[in-house]
């Protein structure tokens, strides 16, 4: 089963879809202790509706047709939806405005849009209402009719128009914004409830595990064993900070390497030698994801070192 924050964040009262390739069918899904309904699973898709119940980290269950019963893991129950933490979504403007050019539109002003950094994404939230006609114009209070003067000249807007519509914030809408005052969205026939800045972040390095833990053969590092796979995703990158003389490597509870697979019985599990102060650091794929859950979580192994922290970014 999916193995990332996104897939393994459940939102009360939505329908959820993971994908679940580990397995040939699914006609029962547990939260918890509380059975979820409206479960289906077709071409490596598992679909259920998430139960209400008390937000907190569960255990996730599936059952296949024989009555056979799997743990998935752990998963999170929320009332709020999903936040990438690799995007940032800032409300410039919320509210509802039933847009009617210059009788009814909004304005978001200069200090407000002073914030708009060039190339982010602008996401307009809106309705649509009984009117005459559709058409969106997103312009400045010195309005205009020539294209030099919108930032979004004026379209229709129709059934195959994105809800929420989002555009991307250039240097020539910058330009005029700024001279002029603000941000005006105006048209005719929808109704306005909210406009989002949308901008991508650098991840940050989250700090999992800090202390010092001497790494021996005999004693391998496991604080981590069963969490790690709720903070990471394929792409993520780990890092162990080590200090010491001898040789270390993430792996899983059998022993194999976190990245490749490999254990000492076939290819040699891959060891780094370890002298001093040094950083290991592991970017996961896809294999390690399926590699922390089906092989039982994440160990840190080797002999002659100290390991001091480990992070993910």
């Amino acid at each position: 089963m999916a193995a990332d924050g996104k897939s393994r964040w459940l939102t009360i009262g939505t329908t959820k879809t993971i994908e679940c390739t580990n397995t040939t069918s699914v006609t029962r899904v547990f939260v918890g202790s509380k059975e979820a309904a409206n479960v289906s699973f077709d071409n490596g898709r598992l679909t259920f509706d998430v139960p209400d119940m008390p937000e907190d980290e569960y255990t996730v269950v599936i059952e296949d047709a024989s009555g056979t019963r799997y743990g998935c893991g752990l998963f999170i129950v929320s009332s709020e939806a999903y936040v990438d933490p690799g995007i940032k979504e800032t409300v410039l403007w919320e509210g509802s405005v039933d847009i009617n050019w210059g009788d009814a539109n909004v304005n978001i002003s200069a200090e407000t849009m002073a914030a708009v950094p060039v190339g982010a994404t602008i996401r307009m939230e809106y309705e649509m209402i009984e009117a005459e006609y559709h058409a969106m114009r997103i312009t400045t209070p010195w309005w205009g009719d020539n294209p030099e003067d919108q930032v979004i000249a004026q379209f229709d807007i129709t059934a195959d128009t994105p809800n929420p519509f989002e555009f991307t914030y250039t240097e020539a809408n910058k330009a005029i914004v700024d001279e002029r005052g603000g941000m005006l969205i105006v048209g005719f026939g929808y109704r306005l409830t909210k406009v989002v800045l949308v901008e991508g972040v650098a991840p940050a390095e989250t700090v999992l595990w800090e202390g010092s833990f001497a790494v021996t053969w005999g004693t391998p590092f496991e604080e981590l064993k069963d969490e790690l796979i709720n903070h990471v995703q394929v792409g993520s990158v780990l890092r162990a900070y080590v200090t010491g003389e001898g040789q270390g490597c993430a792996a899983t509870l059998w022993w194999r390497n976190l990245v490749t697979g490999f254990s000492d019985d076939d290819q040699g599990r891959g060891d780094t030698p370890i002298s001093g102060d040094m950083v290991l650091e592991y970017t996961l794929t896809d294999l390690s994801i399926q590699l922390l859950t089906e092989q039982n979580g994440f160990l840190m192994v080797g002999d002659g070192y100290t390991l001091l922290k480990v992070t993910v970014e």
